[in-house]
């Protein structure tokens, strides 16, 4: 499942197997640095997080929040990875 931010927030991919096995494949979040610039998710590093679990396990359904990742749904849609929104 990917529940994704686009900026000032946190991303996060968790795996859920069929015997409720729950694991945290990936999370970014904002570092909240007071004066710094304005922090983004790192879409690239997302897609790769994604991509690799997809290699490595199987993967029955991506399931994530379309809220501002609609292109980067159908990136990884096109690449092959099963998303459902």
């Amino acid at each position: 499942m990917l529940d994704g931010s686009w900026n000032g927030d946190s991303t996060a991919i968790v795996a859920v197997t069929r015997d409720l096995h729950i694991a945290v494949l990936g999370c970014w979040e904002n570092p909240r640095e007071a004066g710094g610039e304005p922090w983004r998710v790192p879409i690239d590093d997302v897609k790769a997080t994604l991509r690799e679990a997809c290699h490595d396990y199987t993967v029955t359904v991506v399931a994530c929040d379309p809220f501002r990742w609609q292109q980067t749904i159908q990136d990884l849609e096109h690449d092959g990875l099963p998303m459902a929104e």
